[in-house]
């Protein structure tokens, strides 16, 4: 398991990972190489701290950790198929043991069609799926997507606000504009936020 985040400041015993303004990703998938891209996009790209996992219990175990100290991820991102224990009974798991029913995730799977798959893990967190092979702008749409659902989204508005003209970028003003409090001006035709 490895993380991809700011250190706390030093000499603060108390302070965790999780005071900083940056979405907190869990990533969990048992291939090196695509946890390595996607850890490049979330961090460099889009500044994220990620902490991976490469199998489903070990991404269960870093919930557990989170959750005894009353804290939740931002979201979830992980691969369908992997060793041990998959990102769809990962998901399932954590739900049915109430460690976590709300946090978003990202699911990623280079099988498409799997629509039982789809309806097992929707049934209650907000899900997007992605098809491999991934590809930047589809990692980022994915994840800002899913971030508005994030239980921490009030912590994480200086996050979306310094990102306000990569959402416009992306055409993605509209995601934000509930949480944020923005609007889409009457008139504009390009809905950017104003």
């Amino acid at each position: 398991m490895d993380a991809y985040c700011h250190d706390s400041p030093a000499g603060d015993d108390n302070s965790t990972i999780f005071k900083l303004v940056k979405p907190q990703v869990l990533l969990a998938d048992d291939d090196q190489t695509v946890l390595e891209f996607v850890t490049i996009v979330l961090y460099e790209y889009m500044g994220c701290d990620v902490h991976s996992a490469t199998n489903g219990k070990e991404a269960l175990e870093l919930v557990k950790a989170v959750r005894a100290r009353g804290e939740y991820f931002d979201l979830y991102f992980t691969d369908v198929v992997m060793p041990q224990m998959s990102g769809l009974e990962f998901l399932l798991h954590i739900e049915d043991r109430d460690y976590d029913r709300v946090t978003p995730a990202v699911v990623f799977t280079g099988y498409a069609h799997d629509e039982d798959q789809k309806k097992a893990v929707t049934r209650a967190r907000p899900v997007s799926f992605i098809v491999k092979p991934l590809r930047v702008t589809e990692i980022q749409r994915a994840v800002y997507e899913a971030l508005a659902y994030s239980p921490n989204l009030s912590r994480l508005v200086p996050y979306f606000s310094s990102r306000m003209a990569e959402l416009d970028e992306l055409g993605m003003p509209h995601v934000y504009r509930k949480a944020l409090g923005l609007r889409c001006e009457d008139g504009g035709a390009d809905g950017a936020l104003r």
